[in-house]
């Protein structure tokens, strides 16, 4: 987080040179709380509806595990925590509105085990499953 602007980067500035200056004495690690992810999803929701108040929005938590962090946890417990943050934020954001949904791209890679990700690196999807995955988003809003 920037402690000048308070803008959040979501990853580390210069990851992979997409960032070529930055004030790194500047910044400080920081995790959005649970409070913080509610609110923020209540804003995203309630600027989707602005626009069209008919609008069917469709939440869903990625698969995907954090390559790294930042805290003083380790990867998987900052995984979990992350994932378990904003899966319990969206199922607030559905259970106070209509039209809100949320698809389990990240229950059913959990529920498939190891065999989800690819052995090069454990992490990045298989896409067979990935085809799996969209197949069954399809069939849910068709």
């Amino acid at each position: 987080k920037n402690k000048t602007t308070s803008k959040v980067f979501n990853q580390i500035p210069n990851y992979l040179n997409w960032y070529t200056t930055y004030n790194d004495g500047n910044l400080e690690y920081y995790r959005m709380t649970y409070p913080e992810v509610l609110d923020s999803l209540k804003e995203i929701t309630r600027f989707l509806k602005k626009i069209n108040s008919n609008n069917i929005i469709i939440f869903s938590v990625s698969p995907i595990p954090l390559a790294m962090t930042f805290s003083n946890n380790d990867v998987y417990v900052a995984n979990t925590y992350s994932k378990a943050t904003l899966r319990a934020a969206v199922e607030m954001i559905i259970d106070q509105n209509n039209g809100i949904y949320y698809f389990p791209a990240f229950e059913i890679a959990m529920n498939a085990g190891s065999n989800f990700f690819q052995d090069r690196d454990l992490r990045h999807a298989k896409k067979e499953y990935v085809d799996v995955i969209m197949q069954t988003f399809i069939k849910c809003i068709s």
